[in-house]
């Protein structure tokens, strides 16, 4: 009973203490209010992330007990307090357990299941936590690929836990990177490997689809780079923007369907045809445009393209005009210029807008394109070779660039990349066209080579499956001819005459018929035919190196050495017009006029390699490491012993991870030139990406012992960043960036 006494005693005494705290201080009335409402928000938010219901379930018993003991004892306004702070010190008690797990799993120490510890995650980067408990690495990553450096970037990711890999941040980090280094499918992989919770939030989602959209391009699945504008405007994000892009989009689409069957398909799909997708087209720009003036001079430009992909010149070119005034450095009106121009044939605003489109876009394959046709008419086919090369690098199907790079490298007379160029466009477009030029130019490798004339055959019987015509019959029987005396079996001349009956009145086949007649050693005949060619083509290297021929063989070597000196020169991209003239005066006995000759073969086989070398350099730049690779060994044909080449080989092998192949390479180099610098510095590469720590570090050093940071003709190329460098080197970086010590690349 005097217990009762002293709690009743008690009671109103709290209460009346706790009624004139509240009733003098209303404010703090409010404030504990607000503190509590806030420990309230707290707590269901924690019970909402909790991963166990019971213990949801016996937080919130233990809550409603110590409610129910007090309440008799206590004032119902003193519940303001007691309320918010029971509810705060639930939430405080559960972020605290999580907190521990959250550090257990950074450690590797926790039970969690799979899907239980992606939902952590995901509480670690969303519940504002990220900067308390995200990995170094993963930051040092990121600035990695601010600073274009992949592959030091895929170094620090790989050092992330296995935690940390479960989140989207290090997905589409690593995705980034690979895509730096080209390797859009492995960019895609990882995309794949979105969690479900991420891409329903709207930076992932956003994220994701640009870099899978970006990935796409690159690759040419323009269907599935739709698909992804199209999922980002179904959920309302940024209209605006997203209808630019879907437009860009479907003019790539439009330009491509006549090479890719899938482009053809959805623009089938979307609409029956060309021009009716071509006015969707339209209808999205004028919706972002009627969205937002601020990118006007863009979408006029793009507006202006699709015109120009519908052959209508006149209100594409009106257009363009108008987005230059609105906006000067827009790589597409400059691409788009080029090519009215072109058509207009103005040759040379042609090239000047081209290249302005080239430098403002590195990466748009129609200007490369036009200008590699534009350096062909004008006969400067080094040039068109190289702008044809990025081209089909960006869009390998485009059939017309195949072709025309393959015309080019047979007018130099490199016959052995003509042919890699025809068999891709025989691949692409089985036209006879295609494969009569493959078949000449089998037919012009040198006489060493095996099946030449069994190629050649076969092709022009193609052609002539293809097309019934005279001059793919002539063909046939030329490289038939060619290929049975090849097994020893020679034609009678009146059996000749007979199947050359038909062809006497069509003069252009004049080489062909006095081919056929050489093949089979009826020399006299083939004279016939050579001189009337050379007679009507005087001053064309083709006739006068098949006059000299014939005459060699009649033996008139003189008359042959006259003809043939008649368009002697030096730099003559003809090596087999120079081999010829090497064989006269080795049958004269003129060792001066020999010599020279020989000179003028090594420097001819020497700009081929240059050229191949410069081709594959300016892929490799591009990102097109395994495109560069078929040009580096192409040049290693023609000089073998070209340390820069070997060396830019191993390059495109690192940025490929093909390690092993590199150092081959590069040990093949430091065997014919073992002072190279770069070799050293580049198997310091390899070993350091191998973790052979030692090895990579002696190779450093010895390139450093030879003045690696003297070397100023060098172009380098980074996986690494300033310290890692400096610590291995141990060199003092106050005078070079980063970009100076990286991959050395000639």
């Amino acid at each position: 009973m005097n217990v009762g006494i002293m709690l009743a005693g008690y009671e109103e005494s709290i209460r009346t203490a706790l009624t004139e705290c509240y009733i003098n201080n209303p404010l703090l009335l409010v404030a504990t209010s607000i503190f509590g409402f806030y420990g309230t928000i707290q707590s269901f938010r924690e019970y909402l992330k909790n991963e166990s219901f019971w213990i949801v379930l016996l937080d919130t018993l233990l809550l409603f007990f110590l409610t129910a003991v007090l309440s008799p004892f206590i004032y119902p306004t003193v519940l303001l307090t007691v309320l918010p702070i029971g509810t705060f010190s639930v939430a405080y008690c559960l972020k605290k357990r999580r907190n521990q797990e959250i550090n257990r799993i950074l450690d590797g120490e926790s039970n969690q299941t799979n899907e239980g510890r992606e939902e952590l995650i995901a509480y670690i980067y969303d519940g504002g936590v990220l900067s308390l408990i995200q990995s170094v690495a993963l930051i040092n990553a990121e600035k990695c690929i601010q600073a274009n450096r992949p592959m030091q970037a895929i170094l620090y990711l790989n050092q992330c836990n296995q935690s940390i890999q479960l989140h989207p941040c290090y997905i589409i980090r690593y995705a980034q990177a690979l895509k730096l280094m080209a390797n859009y499918h492995g960019a895609l992989a990882k995309l794949n490997n979105m969690p479900s919770w991420a891409m329903k939030k709207k930076k992932f989602f956003i994220a994701a689809m640009q870099l899978r959209a970006d990935c796409c391009r690159r690759l040419n699945q323009y269907t599935e780079e739709l698909d992804c504008y199209d999922a980002i405007i179904a959920r309302g994000y940024k209209l605006k923007r997203y209808y630019i892009l879907l437009g860009q989009a479907k003019i790539r689409i439009l330009e491509r369907s006549p090479y890719l069957s899938r482009a053809k398909e959805a623009v089938l799909q979307r609409s029956n045809t060309s021009e009716a997708f071509a006015v969707t087209i339209l209808e999205d720009l004028d919706r972002a445009l009627n969205c937002d003036k601020k990118y006007q001079a863009e979408i006029l430009s793009y507006k202006a393209n699709c015109y120009i992909c519908m052959q209508d010149y006149e209100n594409g070119f009106k257009l363009l005009e108008e987005s230059s005034r609105l906006k000067s450095n827009i790589a597409n009106n400059f691409v788009c210029l080029g090519i009215c121009y072109l058509e207009k044939n103005d040759i040379d605003l042609a090239e000047t807008n081209l290249k302005k489109g080239i430098a403002c876009d590195m990466r748009d394959d129609r200007a490369y394109f036009y200008l590699s046709k534009l350096y062909y008419s004008k006969e400067k086919y080094d040039e068109a070779i190289m702008h044809a090369s990025k081209a089909l690098a960006l869009f390998p199907s485009r059939v017309e660039c195949n072709d025309l790079q393959g015309k080019c490298y047979q007018a130099k007379r490199m016959y052995s990349e003509a042919i890699l160029c025809y068999t891709k466009a025989i691949k692409l477009d089985p036209k006879a066209e295609y494969f009569l030029s493959r078949a000449e130019c089998y037919y012009y490798l040198p006489d060493t080579t095996l099946h030449k004339n069994v190629n050649a055959y076969w092709d022009a019987k193609a052609a002539y499956d293809l097309e019934k015509t005279l001059k793919c019959k002539i063909k046939v029987l030329k490289y038939k001819s060619a290929m049975l005396v090849g097994n020893g079996k020679i034609l009678p001349k009146d059996e000749i005459d007979i199947l050359l009956t038909q062809f006497d009145e069509v003069s252009q086949f004049a080489t062909e018929i006095g081919s056929i007649y050489y093949f089979n050693g009826y020399l006299e005949a083939a004279e016939t035919y050579f001189r009337a060619e050379y007679e009507a083509h005087p001053n064309s290297i083709p006739y006068i190196f098949n006059y000299a021929l014939i005459l060699r063989n009649l033996g008139h070597i003189k008359e042959a050495i006259a003809l043939l000196e008649k368009v002697y020169e030096p730099n003559l991209d003809d090596i087999g017009f120079y081999k010829l003239l090497l064989g006269c005066y080795c049958d004269i006995g003129d060792t001066i006029g020999s010599d020279k000759v020989k000179h003028e073969i090594d420097c001819a086989k020497k700009r081929y390699m240059i050229l191949d070398k410069n081709t594959g350099d300016g892929l490799f730049q591009m990102g097109k490491f395994s495109d560069a690779v078929e040009y580096y060994y192409s040049a290693l044909e023609y000089v073998d012993t070209s340390s820069a080449v070997h060396n830019n080989l191993a390059c495109a092998y690192i940025r490929m991870e093909q390690y092993s192949k590199a150092i081959e390479l590069l040990e093949k180099i430091l065997q014919l030139e073992n002072d190279y610098p770069p070799a050293y510095y580049n198997l310091g590469c390899c070993y350091l990406f191998m973790n052979e720590s030692q090895m990579s570090y002696e190779s450093f050093q010895s390139a450093h012992k030879l003045g690696m940071c003297s070397i100023e003709k060098e172009k380098i190329f980074s996986p690494f960043n300033d310290e890692i460098t400096s610590v291995l080197l141990g060199l003092d970086l106050t005078s070079s960036s980063s970009e100076d010590l990286q991959i050395a690349y000639c």
